[in-house]
């Protein structure tokens, strides 16, 4: 009787530290305990936890350390899964295993995501460990028609849930968010290939959909900037509620704000459009009005498929094309994939002046970035195209050592939300530091500027964001407002001023810029649209709110994690209301889902290089090293340089 009273005692253990184990997982990544993941969860877990300690073949070492190997592996894949769900409000794939190099550069941004909870999933590991050690006496009374039940149950579970590619409304559940099937499905999709076939078979008998897509339409303020210098400034993690705000009477952004008071088009509804590759997303769904995919980096992934976005469109046209960036040039891919996306020359942290003096934050100080930058500019051949990527106002903003622009309550230093105003705060007044020397080297007057925000700053889901950010809107912080990004569109003496609140995303950029520019003859592909001539706006997104949500002038509808349409929410933007109804909203609902896989699609399969007849010449050479032969420069030439104070 002792014997079995200990094996009931075991076996209750083993079963209540799965279970917590699994409650801590999923209450933690933000996942309902009543969904269908926790239970399947559980359900797989004891099946396989039954296989092992039923097996009367082992020995009791060999159950205790197959169980112990087993628990080791699922606790590693819940530490990944919390630590980037953390971050991305997602799981992660197999395809990011290529991006594992960066860690290194993310060490400080990793630690500020740490959570406790991120160790208690791996507490019941040194239990297993005595009691593997000690070999304590356990195992699972045999039963044929149990064990056979249980492989049976199991292989219904892979055949249903990992395998099947038309889900039902469980099985997306599922694959979403149950952590077997999640990660049984991606390697599925790893081994057979992620894109989807079908949405290119479609766009192939919508010929209205491919003319649709080479048509950039024309705004009244079409061509009005021109044969100027196109200088566009790509702003790290910079949102729009920051335009036109105040701290306890500090303006945020000062510099930002007197831009909107002429010559300015200001898009106060425009929208990050990122995936898994954060700032390099940003960029590529801006230059190329593509989608990013979510299961892997673009600029690495698609590096040599053939592209033609908006630095090929200004080339064509007489343009010369350059990016530059503080940071160092193999972060995201940029110095393999710049070439491929039009750029002649890339001007890195290798290339300029970078020391104690000017570091700020995570490189190169914005102020001193630009100041550099302009040196180059002035001496590039015109027109130009500049591309500038700053980086100061980098996550975990931590610049205090070097700047405080803002002075904070005493209970919101040292908060990410207090160490973020004043990070944006510095780099509006590089910004006002760019503007005057574009002014004394002459560039200014003839030159269209752009400033747009990469992606959010502050986490919409993080508790202590949510309070402060809560607190200083005056509502409820959501994913709107998280996403909401500025765009902002200089043309000196222009006499043009106007808000427009028109949705919009970071697709839209190169034809509403290409629109402006008045070369709508030159795009090839856009699956954006031109802002400037839409009645009404739609703005899908695919990361944090994820795949199948979307955004409009009035409304957010954000897409349940399980997959479930009925399972969702929308909100009213205007009235910042819940709305109970969402099933007027499942038509758009699809259009998103399509518009993703669709996105995908033509990335997947190079759609640009074999369908749109871009010209032979003007095709990128795989590679960094044809194109800057052909360029004929190694972008190390900085010219004259005068360092900070």
């Amino acid at each position: 009787m002792k014997g079995k009273t200990f094996t009931i005692l075991i076996g209750a253990l083993l079963v209540c530290m799965f279970i917590f184990k699994f409650i801590v997982f999923y209450t933690t990544a933000g996942i309902s305990m009543i969904s269908f993941s926790f239970p399947f969860s559980l359900l797989f877990f004891g099946m396989v936890m039954y296989l092992i300690f039923s097996n009367r073949r082992w020995s009791i070492r060999k159950k205790w350390g197959w169980y112990l190997a087993w628990n080791v592996l699922v606790s590693a894949l819940m530490f990944i899964d919390l630590y980037y769900n953390s971050y991305f409000d997602q799981f992660p794939v197999i395809a990011l295993l290529g991006q594992l190099s960066m860690l290194d550069h993310l060490q400080k941004t990793m630690a500020k995501m740490f959570n406790i909870a991120f160790v208690v999933i791996l507490m019941d590991l040194p239990v297993l460990v005595v009691l593997t050690v000690k070999k304590v006496p356990f195992s699972i009374p045999k039963c044929v028609v149990a064990r056979v039940g249980t492989v049976a149950i199991m292989a219904v579970y892979l055949l249903t849930v990992v395998l099947p590619t038309t889900p039902v409304d469980m099985v997306t559940a599922l694959q979403r968010s149950e952590i077997f099937s999640f990660h049984g499905h991606d390697v599925r999709n790893f081994l057979t290939g992620y894109n989807s076939v079908q949405a290119l078979e479609a766009l192939a008998e919508n010929g209205d959909t491919k003319e649709s897509m080479s048509e950039v339409s024309k705004s009244q303020y079409h061509g009005l900037a021109k044969g100027r210098n196109l200088i566009v400034v790509q702003l790290e993690s910079f949102q729009n509620f920051l335009i036109g705000a105040s701290y306890e009477g500090q303006v945020i952004t000062p510099n930002l704000n007197r831009l909107l008071q002429e010559d300015t088009l200001y898009f106060d509804h425009y929208y990050q459009q990122i995936g898994k590759g954060s700032t390099s997303d940003a960029e590529f769904a801006s230059q190329n009005s593509f989608l990013p995919v979510m299961y892997g980096q673009s600029y690495t992934r698609f590096m040599d498929n053939a592209f033609y976005g908006l630095p090929w469109i200004m080339r064509e046209n007489g343009y010369s094309a350059t990016a530059f960036h503080g940071y160092v040039g193999e972060f995201w891919n940029r110095d393999e994939a710049y070439p491929q996306q039009g750029f002649e020359d890339f001007y890195s942290a290798e290339d300029f002046v970078v020391n104690d003096d000017n570091t700020v934050g995570w490189g190169l100080g914005d102020e001193s970035f630009f100041r550099q930058s302009v040196s180059v500019m002035k001496s590039l051949p015109k027109p130009f195209y500049s591309f500038l990527i700053t980086l100061t106002s980098h996550n975990p903003y931590d610049i205090t050592d070097r700047y405080e622009g803002i002075q904070l309550r005493p209970e919101q230093e040292d908060t990410l939300f207090g160490n973020y105003l004043n990070a944006v705060h510095y780099t509006d007044a590089a910004i006002g530091t760019f503007l005057s020397q574009l002014k004394q080297e002459g560039l200014y007057d003839n030159s269209i500027i752009v400033f747009y925000g990469d992606h959010f700053g502050l986490k919409a889901t993080d508790e202590e964001n949510q309070e402060q950010m809560s607190a200083f809107l005056g509502h409820t912080y959501d994913y709107d407002e998280m996403f909401n990004i500025p765009l902002i569109v200089h043309i000196p003496g222009s006499g043009v001023s106007e808000t427009i609140s028109t949705a919009g995303g970071q697709i839209d950029f190169m034809p509403t810029i290409v629109d402006l520019m008045g070369y709508n003859d030159s795009v090839r592909v856009a699956l954006g649209k031109n802002i400037l001539t839409q009645e009404e706006g739609f703005v899908v997104s695919q990361a944090y709110m994820l795949k199948g949500s979307f955004i409009t002038d009035d409304i957010a509808f954000e897409i349940s994690k399980d997959g479930i349409f009925e399972h969702s929410r929308a909100w009213d933007l205007h009235t910042r209301e819940a709305i109970e109804d969402i099933e007027p909203f499942r038509e758009q609902y699809e259009k998103a889902l399509q518009f993703v896989d669709l996105s995908t699609a033509m990335l997947e399969q190079n759609y640009m290089q074999f369908t749109c007849n871009v010209p032979v010449e003007r095709l990128p050479v795989n590679g960094v090293r044809g194109l800057m032969e052909r360029a004929g420069s190694s972008g190390s030439d900085l010219g004259d340089y005068e360092d900070l104070p």
